[in-house]
């Protein structure tokens, strides 16, 4: 009897576990995997960034301050990346190896949220696998949790605030809207390009919900701008001036000399590899971009009606082109290489927007039948495939530097050691 019963609640169980469920297991330990493998040899990926994000995170768990290397105070970026190494270092082991284990961690998060919001948007089970694929195999993705950079934790509260957002705008609550502020203060204390998401996010506030008066929303929106990115950032800036006389890094003499033209060459270039090999030209990868783009709008347009998520697409649109053009025009400030590590927070709703809208082209031109686009995009997955598996080898084949890009004192070393 009491096998049968046991047997009959296995059962249930297992009936429980949907389609969609197996299909983010197995994306989450895809891309644990691979972060695992790229650095299993020689261990995560270390930069200059990632010396002092280690060094402030040790000082701090060890003399109560966010320092450099070198006792220098650390302006660089926000503290929340530092106070989370900070935790990581009370774990015996090599600070090096803890991190290494975190970020497979915060991969595998990362993506499990993208697919729980893949599953609210995306109808068809191809495309849904497709879209889990592209996030599995996300070369941005894998990047930023290779090395040691803030990008990692920075790309999942950004995939954390967009689902409080969707939340927010299925049934707006004064609870969900302090997750809200809280998940926008949590990006800005990141990394202080959380800002420009926080920027998106006041305009969502003003636009949704339509059940509540503009002008009310107005003053939603405003609080949220405030509480979530002035403040903390203003009491960081004001304690940087303190301690070092500057509000960050000092770019006066770093200012971004190449054309507007060549600038946004760059640009193009980081998004085409998304969807296209690096060996085609630029001319034919960017005419191939703009053409899916102008597909993607007429689909917008055209089905609009039809589009029973339309406030979710407006909340990926708004968050990811808000970042993406006040990155771009930031960018002429200072000369920091744009490349996949500054955009990979915005891989995720870039995914998600792309696979709904041809999710709603599908069902409208073909209902019940699978549409010759879906084959199209099923045969893309070869190429972020085949980029991630490239990168991942070459990045588990290549040794840390012999000498380290930030000079540390001797006694810290140890710290930096793989096991």
């Amino acid at each position: 009897m009491h096998i049968k019963t046991a047997n009959g609640r296995l059962q249930t169980m297992i009936n429980k576990i949907s389609f969609h469920t197996v299909i983010t297991i197995i994306s989450c330990f895809i891309i644990a995997a691979l972060v695992y493998y790229a650095g299993s040899k020689y261990g995560p990926g270390i930069t200059f960034d990632s010396i002092n994000y280690v060094y402030a995170g040790h000082s701090l768990a060890e003399k109560g301050e966010l320092l450099r290397p070198f006792q220098t105070p650390f302006i660089e970026w926000p503290p929340l990346y530092p106070l989370l190494i900070a935790m990581v270092s009370y774990v015996p082991g090599s600070i090096l190896t803890n991190l290494f284990y975190f970020q497979i961690l915060i991969a595998a998060l990362t993506v499990a949220l993208s697919c729980s919001l893949a599953r609210k948007m995306i109808r068809n089970n191809i495309l849904f696998v497709i879209a889990c694929l592209s996030l599995a195999f996300s070369t941005p993705l894998i990047l930023v949790n290779h090395f040691i950079w803030s990008e990692s934790f920075f790309s999942i509260l950004v995939v954390l605030q967009l689902q409080l957002f969707i939340c927010y705008l299925q049934k707006p609550s004064w609870q969900l809207y302090m997750l809200l502020v809280i998940s926008g203060l949590l990006l800005c204390v990141q990394r202080q390009v959380g800002a420009f998401f926080v920027a998106g996010g006041a305009c969502i506030l003003c636009i949704y919900p339509s059940s509540i008066p503009f002008s009310k929303k107005l003053i939603i929106s405003l609080c949220y701008a405030l509480l979530a990115a002035v403040l903390p950032l203003l009491l960081w800036w004001i304690r940087n001036y303190q301690l070092r006389g500057l509000l960050m890094n000092d770019y006066r003499d770093t200012l971004f000399l190449t054309s507007f033209f060549s600038h946004l060459g760059i640009y193009h270039d980081i998004v085409t590899s998304w969807l296209l090999p690096d060996e085609l030209p630029i001319w034919l990868r960017v005419l191939l971009l703009y053409g899916l783009l102008f597909f993607l709008a007429f689909i917008y347009v055209y089905y609009r009606k039809s589009i029973t998520h339309q406030p979710v697409v407006a909340v990926l649109s708004i968050l990811f082109w808000s970042y993406f053009v006040l990155l771009f025009l930031i960018s002429f400030i200072v000369t920091e290489q744009i490349d996949d590590r500054k955009l990979a927070p915005i891989y995720v709703p870039g995914m998600l927007l792309l696979f709904s809208l041809v999710d709603v082209y599908s069902r409208n031109k073909q209902p019940g039948r699978t549409h010759w686009v879906i084959y199209i995009c099923l045969l893309w997955t070869i190429y972020p495939v085949t980029r991630a598996l490239y990168n991942v080898h070459a990045w588990h084949q290549t040794a840390m530097p012999a000498e380290l890009p930030q000079p540390v004192e001797e006694s810290f070393k140890d710290n930096l050691r793989f096991y």
